[in-house]
């Protein structure tokens, strides 16, 4: 198959390689704090690559900033809104 048909497929059964999800996480008023992992608190050398940027750190705090209460990353309510 060529392109053309390939691609004329796609759009004829609405195919998205990349779909946008509804999930707290993809929504604009989802909020969260990167904080330190607790293995990490106490060793210098550590906390100066956190610090720095060079280690990743763990994800806290997720919250909908709409109305202030927890949320999981994978839930939705029926105040989503689109990302910017």
């Amino acid at each position: 198959m060529d392109k053309a048909t390939v691609q004329a497929r796609r759009d004829a059964v609405g195919y998205e390689p990349k779909p946008l999800i509804k999930r707290c996480s993809t929504c604009t008023h989802f909020a969260s704090d990167i904080v330190i992992p607790k293995w990490m608190i106490g060793n210098p050398g550590r906390e100066a690559e956190f610090a720095a940027g060079r280690i990743a750190g763990n994800e806290a705090n997720l919250r909908c900033t709409l109305l202030g209460f927890a949320v999981k990353r994978t839930a939705v309510c029926a105040a989503w809104t689109e990302q910017e």
